[in-house]
């Protein structure tokens, strides 16, 4: 009998000897909770895990999550170039410098120099034998991850967990429920099915606040009773959930209020093709005391509390003097950010994308985007 995806995902950790966990750049609260819960998993049947987001920093909402600190914002020691150098002399001085993008090696010897012959290059094995990619619609979320590793990416089986139905489904082992509420709901479903016992204080509390995140405290449509029966498992083994609330919903930065305010401010809406957008300026950051790393969370809580809109823009000059103008677009229920923005060569996801409009003013860039998007939304109804 075939092993159901579950099972056939406990059988390549068995047989691994190191895994790499792997979470989308543009990263929330379920992307982090599920990665910290597959490590914990992976550790659980006696293997090493690393958990890598492209250009990672702890945030001070998740402080909570305490392992937060060990993710890695890019691979390191990946892989290992050996030289092999047969008949050298006892006494040697090795230099190396780095120059034009290579790195030269200089060996000197007493005795003259050394036989290009007798110099061999071997490459060592990856350093993980198995990749576990949580809540990330596609490789390309990755970030640079995926490009400066290309051979690791086409060498190593992958492992895609996720519930976003624009999964694309690219792993050799395939975790996809789009029936649950969050990535944390499925990993959750693979404790239950190894072993509840193994769910900790600490992976349950990283769990939870997945599950909250992506929910909005249970806000969204997404949630089932099943969603509510995984929650209620989490909090009775011991996920700290009045803390996880108070850090998500109740502790935030004055900063971040003041800006939200700004985008509330200047609100614009086309109810015909559930379009919001915003427009913010220098100023108001400066203003604000805030900059770009507060905007995610401001679409986030758009996009939770209305009905109306199925894509939401904040167009904005940078908070660093540079004279551009760059835009953050959010979609949801079956939007595809990086397809709406596609001419204009965006970075993120399909739910969340950033792109730039070099020396332009905001204006000009309201009008660019909002009748870009305009007239595709149209063309889709």
């Amino acid at each position: 009998m075939a092993f159901a995806p579950y099972e056939q995902f406990f059988e390549a950790v068995k047989r691994s000897h190191s895994v790499g966990v792997f979470f989308r750049s543009a990263w929330n609260g379920d992307s982090l909770g599920s990665a910290l819960a597959v490590a914990a998993l992976v550790s659980a049947l006696g293997k090493p895990a690393e958990v890598v987001c492209e250009g990672f920093i702890p945030h001070p909402s998740y402080k909570f999550l305490e392992k937060q600190n060990g993710v890695l914002p890019k691979p390191r020691d990946m892989r290992r170039l050996n030289l092999k150098i047969s008949a050298a002399p006892a006494e040697y001085d090795l230099t190396h410098s780095h120059a034009d993008g290579a790195i030269n090696i200089s060996i000197d010897t007493e005795g003259g120099a050394l036989d290009p012959d007798n110099v061999a290059a071997t490459t060592e094995e990856w350093k993980h034998d198995l990749i576990v990619v949580v809540d990330t619609p596609d490789l390309a979320a990755l970030g640079a991850i995926k490009n400066d590793y290309r051979d690791f990416w086409t060498e190593t089986p992958i492992v895609n967990i996720d519930h976003d139905p624009g999964n694309e489904q690219f792993g050799q082992i395939n975790l996809v429920d789009i029936r649950a509420s969050s990535t944390a709901e499925i990993v959750a479903d693979l404790f239950a099915a190894l072993d509840w016992k193994l769910v900790d204080a600490e992976t349950a509390t990283a769990l939870l606040a997945g599950i909250i995140s992506k929910t909005k405290s249970f806000r969204s449509n997404a949630v089932t009773p099943k969603t509510l029966d995984s929650a209620s498992r989490l909090v009775t083994s011991g996920a700290r959930r009045a803390e996880i609330v108070e850090h998500l919903f109740r502790m935030r930065p004055v900063e971040a209020l003041r800006l939200w305010g700004r985008v509330l401010a200047r609100l614009k809406q086309d109810r015909a093709n559930k379009l919001v957008w915003s427009l913010l300026t220098r100023a108001d950051f400066v203003h604000a005391g805030a900059d770009e790393t507060h905007l995610p969370d401001a679409i986030a809580e758009l996009a939770a509390s209305t009905s109306d809109a199925d894509v939401i823009i904040v167009i904005h000059e940078n908070s660093k003097d540079d004279g551009n103008v760059s835009a953050l677009v959010g979609a949801e229920r079956g939007q595809n950010a990086l397809h709406l923005m596609a001419p204009f060569k965006p970075e993120g996801d399909r739910k969340l994308a950033r792109v730039s409009l070099p020396a332009s003013d905001l204006i000009s860039a309201e009008k660019t985007l909002v009748d870009h998007v305009r007239k595709t939304l149209a063309a889709t109804h």
